[in-house]
């Protein structure tokens, strides 16, 4: 159709009888309307998914507190043998006085249907009293930050659903500071300068410090975050509770400007990697402990169609890898992470976030163990093909948590 934008017009101008008779006229009416009725859709539901982000999604950081006791565990019944001395940090939970709640806005006004890729950026430099990113020991007290994605269920914030969990914590935490060589890196492809970030990259801080120096410092003043997720975790699905099978991968490529540079669509196999069914036995024999042993999952799918056709040259840069895990039925798991783009043999490597496990030693205490997921992808030469692909996470069964009082803990739907 010659002139599309002046039927558009024409069209505004006809009622409802004249616009049906147009459209049975001809073939080629028919196709353009319907493609401006789908496009009009998706632009609504674009408009209606980005307010209802603003409406309902908040930024809240915390400061938890932690205090150390000292217990003597007696080691023998000898009393020339002195006991053994082990500290316990008790958990406090969140100061009220240090909780601050910051609204959100997206970056891209417009949430495309199909895109995956929600990122939110809440500016911490218009608060009166701006919030500090904080771990501090002093005595037996300690201070650690904690971020929080949640996500409101009307106007009570007592209601809201925590959506994601980023700690500032060297031993349990998931948030680290970026080394210097690696900033300047990003700087120099152009990305918005970010001092501290998560294991997955999905969390990313801006502090008051200058550029050339690293955060390193106990506290610092936030000035800005950025927080990427999965459009899934806001309207969870009912998902495949069987990891093993066959399934398919879709994997979306996005720059350091959140645009979409290509996508990779694979099928394969996952399944539990061979050292995952044996479970090692300990070194010495003790009836109170054992070595409990993690499973393994790994995909290495066969490439169905990858487009653009030379994606491997565009992945040169750093940027975010979106991609899901999907049976004929349901979704299996849904994640991203940050790259710093492929390397001079061609092969892009990241890590991701499957999950953690929360588990308490004592009362009134809090473990954590960040499980790891990553990826893998080589092109060939010319960065038209790629030649190995692989997928692969750690995991742990809910069968298997019970006998420890263990809770995994996964934004991406493992069960």
């Amino acid at each position: 159709m010659e002139h599309p934008w002046i039927w558009l017009h024409v069209t505004l101008f006809l009622d409802t009888t004249s616009t049906l008779a147009w459209i049975q006229t001809c073939r080629v009416h028919r196709t353009w309307f319907r493609a401006q009725h789908r496009q009009w859709n998706e632009f609504r539901a674009g408009i209606a998914m980005a307010h209802y982000i603003r409406r309902h999604l908040r930024v809240q950081l915390q400061v938890h507190s932690q205090e150390a006791q000292q217990h003597s565990i007696p080691r023998s019944d000898d009393p020339r043998v002195p006991p053994r001395v082990e500290t316990l940090w008790i958990e406090h939970g969140p100061m009220a006085s240090e909780t601050v709640v910051i609204p959100t806005e997206m970056l891209l006004p417009f949430q495309h249907p199909r895109r995956n890729l929600v990122t939110l950026n809440a500016d911490c430099k218009t608060l009166s009293t701006p919030p500090m990113l904080v771990h501090a020991v002093n005595g037996t007290r300690r201070l650690y930050s904690v971020i929080r994605l949640v996500q409101l269920h009307g106007d009570d914030e007592d209601t809201s659903k925590e959506l994601r969990r980023f700690i500032y914590h060297p031993q349990m935490g998931d948030l680290k500071a970026v080394p210097l060589l690696e900033k300047h890196q990003w700087a120099r492809e152009g990305h918005p300068r970010f001092d501290v970030v998560s294991m997955d990259g999905a969390c990313q801080l801006e502090l008051n410090v200058p550029a050339h120096v690293e955060a390193t410092v106990d506290c610092y003043h936030i000035q800005r975050i950025e927080i990427a997720f999965h459009k899934f975790e806001l309207f969870p699905l009912t998902y495949h509770r069987s990891l093993a099978g066959d399934c398919n991968l879709q994997m979306t490529f996005y720059d350091a400007k959140n645009k979409c540079v290509g996508y990779i669509h694979a099928s394969g196999s996952l399944g539990l990697e061979p050292s995952s069914f044996s479970t090692p036995q300990p070194t010495a024999a003790s009836g109170r402990t054992a070595i409990e042993a993690l499973q393994v999952y790994s995909l290495r799918p066969s490439v169905k169609s990858m487009r653009p056709a030379h994606l491997g040259k565009l992945l040169r840069h750093p940027g975010m890898v979106v991609f899901s895990i999907h049976s004929n039925s349901s979704v299996i798991l849904h994640s991203l992470c940050l790259h710093n783009g492929t390397t001079t043999s061609q092969a892009l490597k990241a890590n991701w976030d499957p999950g953690c496990l929360e588990y308490a030693l004592a009362p009134q205490t809090l473990d954590r163990r960040l499980l790891k997921g990553w990826l893998s992808l080589a092109f060939d030469a010319d960065a038209a093909a790629v030649t190995e692909m692989n997928v692969a996470f750690q995991y742990v069964p809910p069968e298997r948590l019970q006998r420890y009082a263990a809770r995994f803990v996964s934004a991406c739907g493992l069960p």
